[in-house]
């Protein structure tokens, strides 16, 4: 478990994220660090739990070999070390370290979003390109690993609620409706949250941002959709046992 905290906004005017970080140092004890654009637009936070590869040189925000793009992201890619392989057949690329994170930004960098949709595992990712100026925030497809966001003089993200309550300047409001949903519910549905101005990232979505604004929103991982009352495919036993299996080494 990893902390990330982003901003993507369009004044030119700098932003204390300490707080903020701070807030979520519990999710990663290892590192703290964040990067930011010198007109002050853009950051990228992260705090570090190191489980894969311990080198610092896996710490975020990582960037890409070019020197054009910049991650951090909180999760597991079950199929990084496959992934790894397939860029390697395809492109020369001067891997640094063993983490799962360098194999996300590098296949990004190289193939772009078809690269994500490959993405086996839970993960919520930020990858800002130092060209174009825009913010790609991507959760996974069934929304375990958070990440919150607030439209509000830009937009702000975050793996936790509190991270975007220690902002200043920014203004939060309850929202009585979400108290009826966790009373009769047990949670609060997506993409609501207890604050009117704070939201959760669908499942499964691609957000795009440009100078504090979303451009664009496009849902990945629809390989995954299935319809059951049409469906007319059926495992054996030792279909099931397998597929079964295969999932359970992914996470081990």
């Amino acid at each position: 478990m990893c902390g990330i905290f982003a901003i993507n906004k369009e004044t030119i005017s700098p932003i204390d994220i300490i707080d903020s970080l701070d807030s979520i140092s519990h999710r990663g004890p290892d590192n703290t660090d964040y990067f930011n654009t010198k007109d002050y637009k853009t950051y990228l936070g992260h705090t570090r739990l190191s489980i894969i590869d311990l080198d610092i040189r896996a710490n975020q925000p990582m960037v890409d070999h070019s020197g054009r793009f910049i991650l951090v992201y909180n999760g597991e890619i079950y199929n990084y070390q496959k992934l790894k392989k397939e860029l390697d057949l395809k492109y020369n690329i001067p891997w640094k370290t063993r983490s799962d994170s360098e194999v996300i930004i590098e296949g990004f960098a190289f193939e772009g979003v078809a690269f994500l949709e490959k993405l086996n595992g839970i993960f919520a990712i930020v990858l800002y390109d130092t060209q174009t100026k825009e913010m790609f925030v991507l959760r996974d497809p069934i929304g375990v690993k958070p990440i919150y966001y607030t439209s509000q003089k830009g937009t702000f993200f975050c793996s936790e609620i509190k991270g975007l309550l220690a902002i200043k300047d920014l203004t939060f409001s309850l929202r009585f409706e979400s108290i009826a949903d966790q009373l009769a519910f047990m949670y609060i549905p997506e993409p609501n949250t207890i604050y009117n101005e704070i939201f959760k990232l669908p499942a499964g979505f691609l957000f795009t941002f440009k100078d504090g604004k979303k451009i664009n929103e496009i849902r990945l991982f629809k390989n995954l959709d299935i319809n059951f009352a049409k469906s007319k495919n059926s495992l054996s036993a030792g279909e099931f046992d397998t597929e079964l299996s295969n999932a359970i080494d992914r996470q081990l």
